[in-house]
C-alpha cells in the first residue's frame, strides 16, 4: 500500500537494515533520476555509526 502511494508521486521507497546503527534505513528516491530525496536516519548519522564501529574494532584489536 505504501509503495503504491509513493509510486503515484514518481518516487521509490527502499528499506534496508544497517548493522552499524542496529536498525532500519529508509530511502525515498526519484524514479526519474535515481537521486536520494530523503533518508531516515540521514546519511551523516549512518556514516558516524560506521566510523564508530571501525574505531571500536581498532580499540578491541589494540587491547587484545
Amino acid at each position: 500500500m505504501l509503495n503504491d502511494q509513493v509510486a503515484t508521486t514518481k518516487r521509490g521507497l527502499g528499506f534496508r537494515v544497517d548493522e552499524a546503527i542496529n536498525g532500519p534505513v529508509v530511502t525515498v528516491t526519484s524514479l526519474s533520476t535515481g537521486e536520494v530525496i530523503r533518508q531516515i536516519p540521514n546519511e551523516v548519522v549512518v556514516r558516524v555509526a560506521h566510523s564508530i564501529e571501525k574505531i571500536k574494532g581498532l580499540l578491541l584489536n589494540a587491547t587484545a
